[in-house]
């Protein structure tokens, strides 16, 4: 046998065996996508993609490893198609969300906003399309995470998002010029050729004002610009995503065949009816807006500016209700930013409010959205040869929309287990990002609430119920220790100093033991002046968990706590600065996710 007939028969061969990547079978309450529910559902993943869907024991394949989700609910990873995912914010820099993008050098951006891809993935959405980044930040984080440097869900990048020297006309003083804003026909070519030579896979324009607290649509490019500016996307095979807060530039972009329109209010009913004819999709965007008003501290915006957001949410809920109507192709898009990331679904609830069923507003999230990035035949479904981007959640998301917006509790994506808070207990971790801040506020009243990663409780949100406190992930520290940490909060709190004691109880099966690890429970209280706009008090204790023995040593070994005990002991004093609405307590616990030994200085920082 020649070598040439040898080796043409290997590989026929090697085609034809079976493969030997282990098959994994997972289980749900049920399976949900826009074309079936499955009940009992068994999806077998093979590697990156979907093999089978069934039911029953049946369906679980001989020698499959079983992953048991049951009784969660299964739905396509979902699809954000409007983030700015480089968009990160530092609480304690002092300085305002737009001031730091502006400062932070492009390449510090991209590292610090895999937070924002974390965040995003516990949020269940897999895929974000993302619309306008300084110096093509995401593209090069799309790239990072396709190559598996960083963990997050895949990203459609468009880097410069394309605006007019008008776009920011609104401001009171003369704005300074970006290398993305430009005038006429020549100069709208030219960037969009731009962006194409740079890879992006879809161009934004801004044709339009508004943004933050500016509410204004005055139309920035004409329709000659925005058309040539559409041409030149589709000859180059890209999509393109047009900003309009008003209805006349979204008409123009409609007439001009734009792939996208993004936020528009009062849009009228022709341009509706053209949209619908010809799959052009409405992004809505309402819930950023509801971000913004809720986080004034954040922004920096005045009592006017805050007032404004409710007449407009109001305009958007309305325009939303009639596309709806018009059977408009809707897609989910958060506009994300700084703050935002991990609320990035809370957009299905204005969907359901403006008249969608639950499972409409889910088809939004995922077929309507994977289409909008040409991904229709990889991604949005749970079916067979499709990527294996799965999400549970707790709850039937056909019934209850909030099952998916605020109660993911784990999530695949390209097969890959990317978040598990299957109990609730669980810490929701990534790879990327092993260590979590977890805190629990108390406002002036004494009411708690409660937040994730440091982040400054919003405006307006509401204390949890007795039952969301039972489920909270906060409460387990250490993932898989049989000790939790609880607040306990003395009566006169607010009046003090004192740092918070630390309840420790012991919690699961008798005879288990912790991981060896370190927690580091800190205390803050707020008060005003000194810092921007609070000055923040710290004391800090750290707590090592000994591996094979239930107890908890406090700082050098000098103290020991056992089980039931309730700590008191203080730890150094630092201050810090952050933002606030009001003045409030804190406890916030860094903890080991991954529970290896942790210096209590690698903690500190």
């Amino acid at each position: 046998m020649s070598p040439t007939v040898a080796l043409l028969l290997g590989l026929t061969m090697a085609a034809s065996a079976p493969s030997t990547v282990p098959a994994t079978a997972i289980r749900l309450a049920a399976m949900h996508d826009d074309v079936r529910s499955t009940p009992d559902a068994v999806v077998v993943v093979r590697g990156d993609r979907i093999e089978a869907v069934g039911s029953g024991d049946g369906a679980v394949p001989a020698g499959a490893r079983v992953v048991d989700l049951r009784p969660l609910h299964g739905v396509p990873g979902l699809v954000d198609v409007h983030t700015h995912v480089t968009f990160w914010f530092d609480p304690h820099a002092g300085t305002r969300p737009s001031q730091q993008l502006e400062d932070r050098l492009p390449a510090e951006s991209i590292v610090l906003a895999q937070e924002n891809l974390r965040r995003t993935l516990e949020a269940g959405v897999t895929t974000i399309r993302d619309l306008g980044a300084i110096d093509y930040g995401d593209v090069a984080m799309r790239n990072l995470v396709q190559r598996g440097a960083m963990t997050g869900p895949r990203i459609f990048a468009s880097g410069w998002a394309i605006g007019s020297t008008t776009s920011q006309r609104t401001r009171p003083v003369v704005p300074r010029i970006w290398p993305n804003e430009v005038d006429g026909v020549p100069g709208v070519l030219r960037l969009v050729r731009e962006q194409v030579v740079a890879g992006v896979d879809v161009v934004k324009l801004f044709a339009s004002s508004g943004g933050w607290d500016d509410l204004t649509g005055f139309q920035n490019f004409t329709f000659e610009e925005i058309q040539a500016a559409v041409t030149a996307a589709h000859n180059a095979g890209k999509t393109i995503a047009v900003h309009s807060y008003g209805p006349a530039a979204a008409r123009d972009a409609v007439r001009a065949g734009a792939d996208s329109i993004e936020h528009a209010v009062d849009i009228d009913d022709e341009t509706f009816r053209e949209m619908a004819r010809r799959g052009i999709v409405y992004v809505p965007t309402v819930d950023h807006n509801r971000h913004y008003a809720e986080s004034p501290g954040v922004y920096g915006y005045t009592p006017e500016a805050v007032a404004r957001f409710e007449p407009f949410i109001a305009r958007n809920l309305e325009t939303l209700r009639r596309a709806i109507q018009a059977k408009v192709p809707i897609a989910m898009g958060s506009d994300a930013v700084f703050t935002m990331f991990g609320q990035n679904a809370r957009e299905l609830e204005w969907f359901v409010k403006a008249g969608m069923a639950p499972s409409e507003a889910l088809t939004a999230a995922t077929r309507t959205g994977a289409a909008l990035v040409r991904q229709s035949s990889s991604l949005g479904r749970v079916a067979p040869g499709f990527l294996a981007d799965l999400v549970a959640v707790d709850g039937d998301p056909t019934k209850d929309i909030t099952a998916v917006t605020r109660r993911v509790k784990w999530v695949m994506k390209d097969g890959k287990v990317v978040v598990d808070a299957r109990s609730a207990a669980g810490l929701p971790r990534t790879a990327s990002a092993p260590f979590r801040r977890i805190v629990t506020g108390f406002d002036a009243a004494g009411k708690s609430t409660v937040v994730l990663d440091g982040q400054v409780p919003e405006r307006g949100r509401l204390p949890p119920t007795e039952q969301e406190l039972k489920e909270m992930p906060f409460l387990r520290l250490i993932a898989g220790a049989d000790l939790w940490v609880m607040p306990k909060v003395p009566v006169d709190l607010r009046e003090t100093r004192d740092p918070i004691g630390a309840e420790l109880l012991s919690y699961g099966k008798a005879g288990v033991q912790p991981p060896r690890g370190a927690v580091a429970v800190e205390t803050v209280r707020y008060e005003p002046g000194g810092g921007y706009p609070w000055h923040a008090t710290a004391t800090l204790d750290v707590i090592t968990v000994i591996s094979g023995a239930m107890e908890l040593v406090l700082d050098t070994g000098s103290t020991v706590v056992r089980a039931g005990d309730v700590v008191i002991q203080r730890g150094t004093p630092h201050a810090w600065k952050t933002v606030g609405d009001e003045p409030c307590v804190f406890v916030s616990v860094l903890a080991d996710a991954v529970g290896s030994p942790v210096p209590p200085e690698k903690l500190l920082k």
